[in-house]
């Protein structure tokens, strides 16, 4: 998962952890433990935030599912 890429998508689009969780529907300390490193989301999380955030298809496969 590239971390990185999903905070610079989220400072793109002016959202903060709480804002993307709220948005999502995630709990923001899922949310916290998924940007900290702590957790890797499940395909029904990353789907959540994928829709949230609009992320274009090659996006949200360089976010979740590449190094």
């Amino acid at each position: 998962m590239n971390r990185e890429l999903l905070k610079a998508e989220m400072d793109k689009r002016g959202l903060n952890k709480l804002q993307l969780a709220e948005l999502s529907g995630v709990d923001p300390s899922a949310i916290v433990r998924i940007l900290n490193g702590d957790r890797e989301p499940g395909i029904k999380i990353a789907a959540k935030i994928v829709n949230a955030m609009k992320l274009k298809p090659i996006t949200a496969t360089k976010i979740f599912f590449e190094d």
